[in-house]
């Protein structure tokens, strides 16, 4: 996505490819190349996994294949703009945060990704903003949680696509219910303990049915520990929103206007290095 320095939108596109190791450098020319213009300021990248965010490291993401992966390192041999690298909660996260402004200052993202294969387990990520600031944990590891259930049991050997085109059967509608319960359970804990004030939930789990997610939404709430007295919102993202994609350009506009090696790298670009 290439916005201007406000975040919005200027223009947007997808590559629809699986990523590895050996074509992820590739890919991100590719995208530069797409949309790249004379007066690009910046690059950022949101990627799934554990990262060194001050090196532009990925330590490990299972996703991607990736492992100990210097991406910034490589990509800055060849790409003469300011590079920030976020996880993708993380970056999902923070595109909220620029969406409200100042107004709100404590957010939880969750992004909950259904695999390619149903079978697996469903992927689940959170993403922290804390006081207005990204929380990444000791060691990044902050949310980093696997949830060690697949959306549906006992149907091997389909994939998403399959998947989606019966999940309004009956039989299929009252396992996602059985789901939704159990997600619903794990959603209250967090929410009940941190206690924030914007809960979005996001991820291509937004495909599912809206009524089902609704009912997602309805059931946490009742789980929330003494919901009547807490000043809180939750909200599901609509499909194609392009949440991690905004949240990466937020974080590069971040980086920009409210840190020091940022204001000068920024400041140096836009007059042509007379600063």
């Amino acid at each position: 996505i290439i916005t201007d320095l406000s975040g919005k939108r200027k223009k947007s596109f997808s590559i629809k490819e699986k990523i590895t190791e050996q074509n992820i450098v590739p890919m991100i020319h590719d995208a530069i190349n797409m949309g790249k213009r004379k007066d690009t300021m910046g690059l950022g990248i949101a990627i799934p996994g554990i990262l060194d965010t001050k090196k532009g490291r990925v330590l490990l993401s299972s996703a991607l294949g990736l492992k100990d992966y210097p991406l910034l390192d490589i990509l800055k041999k060849d790409i003469d703009l300011p590079i920030v690298i976020e996880n993708d909660s993380n970056a999902g996260v923070s595109y909220f945060k620029l969406k409200n402004k100042r107004d709100i200052r404590n957010i939880i993202y969750f992004l909950l990704s259904i695999p390619y294969d149903i079978s697996d387990d469903v992927g689940f990520g959170v993403g922290l903003l804390l006081n207005g600031k990204i929380y990444h944990g000791k060691t990044n590891l902050e949310g980093e949680y696997q949830i060690g259930r697949p959306l549906i049991k006992n149907k091997k050997d389909m994939n998403i696509y399959e998947f989606l085109s019966i999940v309004n059967d009956k039989e299929i509608k009252d396992k996602l219910i059985e789901f939704m319960e159990f997600l619903a359970e794990r959603l209250a804990l967090i929410l009940s303990i941190l206690d924030p004030e914007l809960v979005t939930i996001g991820g291509n789990i937004t495909l599912l049915p809206r009524d089902t997610l609704k009912y997602l939404i309805k059931r946490t709430k009742e789980k929330i520990s003494m919901w009547e007295y807490r000043d809180m919102k939750i909200n599901i993202t609509k499909p194609g929103e392009m949440t991690i994609a905004k949240g990466a350009v937020s974080i590069m506009l971040d980086y920009f206007f409210t840190t020091r090696d940022g204001i000068k790298c920024f400041l140096k670009r836009h007059t042509g290095g007379k600063t």
